[in-house]
């Protein structure tokens, strides 16, 4: 799976101790998609020990990431 993560998103991985692994993980496999806050996101759920978030970019190849985090 090819991503192209932003700038913001690298960031938010950072300061929330997400890898990139949980993201493939997260993206492969998701237990839960839904609309991301803007018409063209997209955010996928995945339970890996914690509640794994990624959101993004609709229909872009390769595939953008622009925000992920965790939650319990």
């Amino acid at each position: 799976m090819e991503l192209s993560i932003s700038p913001h998103a690298r960031a938010r991985m950072e300061q929330r101790g997400v890898t990139e692994q949980e993201i493939v993980e997260t993206l492969s496999n998701p237990d839960l998609t839904r609309p991301g806050n803007k018409p063209d996101r997209t955010i996928y759920e995945r339970n890996i020990g914690k509640i794994v978030c990624v959101v993004t970019v609709d229909q872009t190849n390769p595939l953008v990431i622009v925000s992920a985090w965790k939650k319990n």
